[in-house]
């Protein structure tokens, strides 16, 4: 919120844009996420289903922007912390606070 005019310009000029490559009516069954919520909805038939907590970026590491066909979602996956985020993200956090 706390922008110059010009940034904010630019931020809406941008999301157009991304607005403009979407389509103009989206399908039935679908799934949407709100990067800025951190929260996800299924819809089926038009109508929300479910309705999810999701993990999302950050602006040093933003949550991609995108449109696609989804052929299979995998829920609460295992997953162990990658080595490069251990490294950069993890371990600096720890030595600050160690507790």
């Amino acid at each position: 919120m706390n922008v110059g005019a010009r940034q904010r310009y630019r931020q809406i000029a941008a999301n157009m844009e991304r607005w403009r490559w979407l389509p103009r009516r989206l399908p039935a069954g679908r799934i949407l996420v709100n990067a800025a919520a951190a929260s996800l909805v299924l819809f089926e038939g038009g109508n929300p289903e479910l309705r999810l907590r999701t993990i999302v970026g950050t602006p040093r590491h933003p949550t991609p922007v995108l449109a696609a066909r989804v052929t299979s979602l995998l829920i609460a996956p295992p997953w162990d912390v990658p080595a490069a985020i251990a490294a950069n993200e993890v371990r600096p956090l720890a030595r600050r606070d160690p507790d």
